[in-house]
């Protein structure tokens, strides 16, 4: 599981913030840049750090026979 709970929050630039990533030990910050915006205090990633690793924790198990019970038909 990869932790974001302690990446930088902001960074003054988006390479800043593309170094901070990779500090973290991701050596394809590019993936999370993606989603880099900037704003008043400086550039960040478009998603909240604790839902990131709450979706982590609780999105793996088998959901095999959810998708299959889905009616929507881009998930049969």
């Amino acid at each position: 599981m990869l932790n974001v709970r302690g990446w930088a929050r902001f960074a003054p630039s988006r390479e800043a913030l593309a170094e901070a990533i990779r500090a973290q030990g991701v050596p394809d910050a590019n993936y999370f840049l993606h989603s880099a915006v900037a704003g008043e205090q400086g550039w960040r990633l478009l998603f909240d750090f604790d839902e990131m690793v709450a979706v982590q924790q609780h999105g793996l198990g088998d959901w095999w026979n959810d998708w299959q019970a889905s009616t929507c038909l881009a998930l049969r």
